[in-house]
């Protein structure tokens, strides 16, 4: 594969050679770090004294884009074939395309909050479930870059849902005047007017971190979407844990109207940073904080619901047009917008930069990273659907690797998708015939409680339906990975291992 680390780690050999040979020959011995203090950038020039062509400034900006519930096959990068994301692709084929990239939880809160604070969701507090607070004592990377000289702003859906304080302000300054004014989207942000008027409103000598949140493809879908699938073989265009009907088809076509949407969008903000000279020297990174909003994907923690596209494109980095097939967490997101700021990386986050796959020189840091494997796990998404008033948690972990996927679930008494019969994670009516009979096997698959340890190979079960824990063949396998989770755990300080119940205490709002 064109992006395997085999292949970098060959260019790394060759590069540093010549990279060694030059200074030699140079006498030249000093020593750089990515963790090196930057010097302060240059002045810019006198008006109407033109300026000459030149390498990036030292400080480069960052552009966050993010949609809202995308799982990471549904983009013409991965050749979905009913879906065309020419703007994403761009910035995939250009800069770097990660395969394995995972979020942190397959619910919006929780993922945003890791994602912004660089750390594994349960070291969050109340930002690791729905509808609560953020954490004020956690900080974010907008913080730590506006504490640098960065401008941090956002629009449309930043952190959250959930309560946040004006001090707060954990994506920076909103930017949400403009509003969409007719459509499925009337009344919401209009994120590339915002844009549009959060880049006119500085000098471009000043840096700038923004993140644009879109809706898309958020449920509800659509009405504008119509029936992609009319009279098709739905042969490889569904998961196995879907059933193929009209229902399925007519969501699925809405899902993916909204994801061709999204990127519709993402190429107005390009022409935006070209228009305003930003886009040569800005880190641009495209992802969704979780999978698809179907039955067993979103919120659960199968592949379908936290496994996400993610693409990164800069002019600075040393290899572009490289496919990534190591795992990456979207946690390692803000750490590395610290470290490419020249800012010293905050101790808490537990995040990895992905400094090293964007420059040659700092390539040996992989191998002191955990490339192989990925986190995740959830608490409580939709609220009060368990026990009623007593709106239980449904705490649960996961690993993932190359062939396996494995879950904890710490109270399999519970249901993992509500109480039925309503059942709303679980999308119920949605996975029942037209008399409101459940389809079988998928509604339980999706609604039914389930055993304290999953298991799934992925070289025979790609869509985990075949739960192989109590497979004496693959004992081995569970012990690994059970093992494996249990040390992130431990190093990450996860308090459910002192108390299972330990985020039962954070409320959620209406």
């Amino acid at each position: 594969m064109l992006g395997s680390m085999k292949n970098l780690r060959l260019k790394t050999i060759f590069y540093m050679f010549h990279v060694y040979f030059a200074l030699f020959l140079m006498g030249c011995t000093k020593n750089v770090s990515a963790d090196t203090p930057l010097p302060p950038t240059s002045n810019p020039p006198a008006s109407g004294t033109p300026e000459v062509p030149k390498t990036p400034p030292q400080r480069p900006n960052f552009l966050f884009i993010i949609s809202d519930d995308q799982s990471w096959i549904h983009t013409s990068m991965e050749a979905y074939p009913f879906i065309s994301t020419p703007n994403f692709d761009e910035i995939a084929k250009n800069g770097l395309y990660f395969q394995n990239a995972f979020a942190a939880a397959p619910s919006c809160t929780p993922s945003r909050s890791a994602i912004i604070t660089g750390q594994e969701f349960w070291q969050l507090e109340s930002g690791a479930v729905l509808l609560s607070d953020y954490p004020s004592e956690k900080i974010s990377y907008q913080h730590v870059l506006q504490q640098a000289g960065y401008v941090a702003g956002f629009t449309g859906k930043g952190w959250g849902p959930g309560r946040t304080t004006e001090a707060d302000k954990p994506t920076g300054q909103a930017f949400n005047r403009h509003r969409v004014n007719s459509g499925d989207m009337k009344g919401e942000a209009d994120i590339v007017a915002n844009f549009e008027e959060f880049l006119g409103s500085m000098t471009k000598d000043v840096p700038f971190s923004f993140w644009i949140g879109s809706k898309d493809p958020h449920r509800p879908f659509s009405p504008d979407a119509v029936n992609r699938f009319e009279n098709q073989d739905m042969t490889g265009l569904l998961p196995a844990f879907l059933p193929d009907t009209e229902q399925i088809r007519f969501d699925l076509s809405g899902y993916l109207y909204e994801s061709e949407r999204f990127d519709q969008q993402v190429g107005e903000i390009l022409a935006l940073l070209k228009r305003f000279d930003r886009y040569d020297n800005t880190v641009i990174v495209i992802t969704s904080d979780n999978g698809m909003d179907f039955g067993r994907a979103k919120p659960q923690n199968y592949t379908y619901g936290v496994q996400v596209p993610l693409a990164i494109y800069w002019t600075g980095l040393e290899d572009k047009g490289e496919i990534i097939d190591d795992f990456i967490q979207l946690s390692d997101i803000a750490p590395t917008f610290i470290e490419l700021a020249g800012v010293e990386v905050p101790a808490e986050m537990t995040g990895e930069s992905l400094v090293p796959y964007m420059k040659v020189a700092e390539r040996g840091r992989l191998e002191q990273q955990e490339r192989d494997a990925a986190y995740s796990g959830y608490e409580r998404h939709a609220p009060f659907i368990r026990g009623g008033e007593l709106n239980l948690t449904y705490p649960r972990r996961a690993v993932y690797t190359k062939d396996f996927v494995y879950i904890r679930n710490y109270h399999p008494e519970r249901w993992p998708a509500g109480d039925p019969p309503v059942a709303i994670e679980g999308h119920p009516i949605a996975l029942s015939d037209a008399d409101g009979n459940p389809l079988e096997p998928y509604y339980s698959l999706s609604i039914a409680k389930r055993p304290a340890e999953e298991l799934y190979d992925l070289r025979v079960d790609p869509d985990q339906m075949v739960n192989v824990a109590a497979n004496a063949d693959y004992a081995e396998v569970l012990e690994t990975l059970r093992n494996r989770l249990l040390a992130k755990q431990q190093a990450t300080q996860d308090p459910i291992l002192e108390d299972v119940d330990y985020f039962q205490q954070f409320p959620s709002y209406p």
